[in-house]
């Protein structure tokens, strides 16, 4: 899960558009599987991962579903419809993760 939040953060470094929609917006996710754990942070217009940390959203399911996830071959909303994946945090910080998301797919 690792890498691919990595190559993720690779793709949307290239897409300057999208930190700009950023700049000013704040968001830490955890994301975890049956056996991984994830730090997603957005700050500022960057993005990292983090070392554990008290996050606004935890996202929670089987690691074939975080893969794609990642990999944005589903909406993160539909996901929550069709897939065995919990999600917590405030409906604006969903509805930023998916945008994050979407428009950081190739």
């Amino acid at each position: 899960m690792e890498q691919l939040a990595k190559s993720f953060i690779q793709e949307l470094e290239q897409k300057q558009h999208v930190f700009q929609l950023l700049q000013n917006r704040n968001l830490t996710v955890h994301f975890h599987s049956e056996t991984e754990h994830l730090y997603l942070r957005i700050d500022g217009g960057r993005a990292d991962i983090t070392s554990q940390m008290e996050c606004e959203m935890e996202i929670h399911g089987p690691k074939a579903t975080m893969t794609h996830l990642f990999q944005r071959k589903i909406k993160l909303r539909q996901m929550m419809k069709e897939q065995p994946i919990q999600i917590r945090g405030p409906f604006r910080s969903i509805l930023l993760l998916e945008t994050i998301l979407y428009l950081g797919k190739n």
